[in-house]
């Protein structure tokens, strides 16, 4: 059963599903732009990027994170709106691309998953990726290809490259060529797992599957005739979908939530009919996560990251948050079921927004002592006056201690009822979530890293900081390079967020 939603123009507006196996980008980017909700995604990331002049920045500090951007560039694009801001995201990190990519840190470095990513968003901007930003984005992927097919960084600061990479490698190398590189899909296809899945760290002992690149590699792997080992893997994801349509990651990141869910509802939708009840179910749940109306401005449109961050944002009234530009940019490729490769600004209009006729009846209360901690409770019911009625009521307590350590933590029931059909569904979640400042040398840069995913904090790790201006190499330097591999790592998936990567 599908729920409504807040944004829905009646209750048959949302149209899910009429994105499942839709083959051809145009068509499918045509569909994705008729669902209110999919646009609504779009348009918050739209709002982001125009907030922070076309380039995102890295969580809690004013460098600037490329790979957010593009991102946020390929999901905003993949609902069909934002072409200005995507333009403009092109042109503010153009200048970022040296480092983000390597040589901005060192002529022989060069990352894969940097490099394949900024592929698909020259090829969605209808550029030429031989010519992109003064670099040969074609070649230096090529040149990263090593003999047995897999596409690895050359650094020297410890390779981020992983099954995840490779899927996007050859993305961006179908993109390009028109079909899918053999070696790099043999190498693809080596880790598989026995129940299906795909591993993540390729140079792990054993095979462990993990459902994010499990679902990005039957997206790279749906145009090379390997439809046996895609429908496996789309099995593994099946299996591990609960009731309410979410998929949980792997280490660290188990309980359901909208990074995860959003890739599998893409690679469902792009896989047929066969695969459209999974598909709906998985793009329910981010529907259920969308924040309407009622939320703060900025916040409305974007998809939090699971139940207990949605009953956390709507308690508390905060704005949005480097955590919601990830979730959202990840599920909209889901809520739209477009391939990476079928990507394009062609076609994108300007995004809009129906919360001008929406209205909102909130009521919160909150305490605070001068200790620093408060404690808040919300409920909120809203309508939007549309052909059908939509509630939606949200209960939940959040309560946070002062610095130096923030802990936080968040009860929620949501309930979601339209009629026809009547659908209700209750979500209990509880959540906690620690953060602590640094005091380093280098506080900042570490600060990010503790309140940033875990993949983040694994690439700090393995460069060395520890060099805070003096030496051969340049506090300045080392910073840099620190903040490029976060970017390498990240780019190892869409978006980053709270696990391993």
């Amino acid at each position: 059963m599908r729920p409504t939603h807040l944004f829905t123009a009646c209750t048959a507006g949302l149209a899910v599903a009429g994105i499942v196996g839709v083959g051809a980008a145009a068509g499918a980017q045509a569909d994705a732009g008729g669902s209110r909700s999919t646009r609504e995604v779009g348009g918050f990331l739209a709002r982001q990027l125009d907030a922070y002049d076309g380039v995102l920045p890295y969580p809690g500090t004013d460098q600037a994170d490329p790979g957010l951007t593009i991102d946020a560039v390929l999901g905003m694009l993949a609902t069909g709106v934002g072409p200005e801001q995507a333009r403009r995201a092109v042109s503010a990190v153009a200048p970022e691309l040296g480092t983000y990519l390597g040589p901005g840190i060192a002529p022989s470095e060069l990352y894969a998953g940097p490099v394949a990513k900024t592929v698909l968003l020259a090829t969605a901007m209808g550029g030429d990726p031989r010519a992109f930003a003064g670099r040969d984005l074609v070649a230096d992927l090529a040149g990263l290809e090593g003999a047995d097919g897999r596409y690895a960084d050359r650094t020297a600061y410890g390779d981020t490259s992983n099954t995840y990479t490779q899927a996007l490698g050859i993305l961006a190398t179908t993109q390009v060529a028109g079909a899918a590189p053999a070696r790099p899909v043999g190498f693809l296809l080596d880790q598989q797992c026995a129940d299906g899945g795909f591993r993540l760290y390729v140079t792990d002992d054993g095979c462990v599957s993990d459902p994010d690149p499990t679902a990005l590699a039957v997206t790279a792997l749906r145009d090379t005739g390997e439809h046996a080992a895609a429908d496996r893997a789309l099995g593994y994801l099946r299996a591990r979908m609960g009731a309410d349509g979410g998929i949980g990651g792997g280490t660290g990141a188990s309980s359901p939530n909208s990074n995860t869910t959003g890739l599998s509802a893409m690679a469902f939708a792009l896989s047929g009919e066969a695969w459209g009840d999974a598909a709906r179910d998985a793009q329910n749940f981010l529907l259920s996560l969308q924040f309407g109306c009622d939320a703060d401005e900025s916040v409305r449109g974007a998809v939090a990251y699971d139940a207990a961050a949605y009953a956390d944002v709507l308690a508390s009234g905060r704005p949005a948050s480097d955590q919601e530009r990830r979730s959202s940019a990840q599920a909209a490729l889901g809520l739209a079921g477009v391939s990476l490769v079928g990507i394009t600004i062609d076609g994108a209009t300007a995004p809009s927004s129906a919360c001008g006729v929406a209205t909102s009846t909130p009521s919160s209360t909150s305490t605070s002592s001068s200790g620093g901690s408060s404690t808040s409770a919300g409920a909120s019911t809203s309508t939007a006056p549309t052909s059908g009625s939509v509630t939606r009521t949200v209960t939940a307590t959040v309560t946070r201690s002062a610095a130096p350590q923030v802990i936080s933590t968040a009860a929620a029931t949501v309930t979601v009822t339209a009629p026809a059909p009547t659908v209700t569904r209750t979500v209990t979640a509880t959540a906690s979530h620690s953060t602590t400042d640094a005091s380093s040398p280098a506080g900042p840069l570490t600060s990010a890293a503790t309140d940033a995913p875990t993949g983040q904090a694994t690439a700090v790790a393995a460069v060395p900081i520890g060099d805070d201006g003096g030496g051969s190499g340049g506090g300045p330097l080392v910073i840099a390079g620190a903040l490029v591999l976060l970017g390498a790592a990240g780019a190892s998936a869409i978006l980053r967020r709270g696990r391993t990567h």
